[in-house]
């Protein structure tokens, strides 16, 4: 049971990713098909460079919207895989100021 107090803070980290421990959803796994022994894996990938979303079918690639990604698979999804907001913000950064080759940038993960 949480507090009022608590569950503020967790919906309002639900919203916008403001608690310090937030993860962000950065790929999908989904298994299509009617039994587990049978379908077909596709993949969905959040690109940091391009910071958007891209569906990976065998040798199909496109584009797709994050809201799809998670309404289509939330059903279908086999992997998730998440990633800390702060490395995916110091990532999106690196890619808006790229530094010199060999310069090391942010701290250790």
């Amino acid at each position: 049971e949480y507090s009022e107090a608590e569950a503020e803070e967790l919906k309002r980290n639900a919203e916008t990713g403001e608690l310090p421990n937030s993860y962000r959803l950065v790929s999908i796994v989904s298994h299509i098909g009617d039994t587990s022994s049978s379908g077909h894996y596709i993949s969905d990938v959040y690109d940091i460079r391009k910071q958007a979303w891209f569906t990976y079918n065998d040798l199909a690639v496109s584009r797709t919207q994050e809201a799809s990604v998670q309404s289509d698979r939330d059903r279908s999804g086999y992997i998730f895989f998440y990633m800390h907001k702060d490395i995916l913000d110091e990532l999106l950064e690196t890619e808006k100021n790229p530094q010199l080759p060999g310069t090391e940038v942010g701290k250790p993960v």
